[in-house]
């Protein structure tokens, strides 16, 4: 057995053997790297391809934007329409109405039959005396939510006097 005490650098061969070894793992991790990367971009193009195929699958079977967005603006239109009239319009409340004519109506008075249509009020009943069918015709007209009131019949019974009357509903009701 021989012992080289020689530094390496002074042997011989000097380290040539730990040099080559290093140049082939340089030279086969050089070679390692790029072909990773090609494959790892060849997957990543191969799955943007999949995804790109499904999404014109899809795309086949989505409506016409233009048409839907048509539409869209129609039903638009068609709500600020509808919008801009229930704003123009007072609602219609026939309890201030009904509340006014029972506010007025004299002590002995009785309603039998009441019918509202768009802008007037016709109702039917008995009052205890003439006086009081005067009377409610004068407390007809001072009411601002009524106007024109009329009597339109008016006949002796048992219990007092049967009347109608109708009355115009001062802006048609609402």
């Amino acid at each position: 057995m021989k012992i080289n005490l020689l530094p390496v650098s002074m042997r011989r061969g000097g380290g040539k053997g730990q040099r080559l070894s290093f140049l082939i793992a340089a030279g086969v991790l050089l070679m390692l790297v790029p072909m990773y990367l090609t494959y790892s971009l060849y997957l990543e193009v191969s799955r943007q391809a999949v995804s790109e195929e499904a999404l014109r699958g899809r795309l086949i079977g989505l409506p016409p934007l233009d048409a839907l967005q048509a539409e869209r603006d129609n039903l638009k239109r068609q709500i600020a329409t509808l919008e801009e009239a229930r704003a123009m319009a007072a609602p219609f409340a026939p309890t201030k109405h009904l509340a006014e004519l029972l506010r007025l109506l004299p002590p002995r008075t009785a309603l039998t039959s009441l019918s509202m249509e768009a802008e007037q009020l016709h109702f039917s009943g008995t009052v205890g005396s003439l006086s009081e069918a005067s009377l409610l015709l004068q407390l007809l007209q001072t009411s601002t939510l009524y106007q024109d009131p009329v009597i339109t019949s008016l006949s002796a019974e048992q219990r007092g006097y049967r009347f109608a009357a109708s009355v115009k509903l001062v802006g048609g009701g609402r």
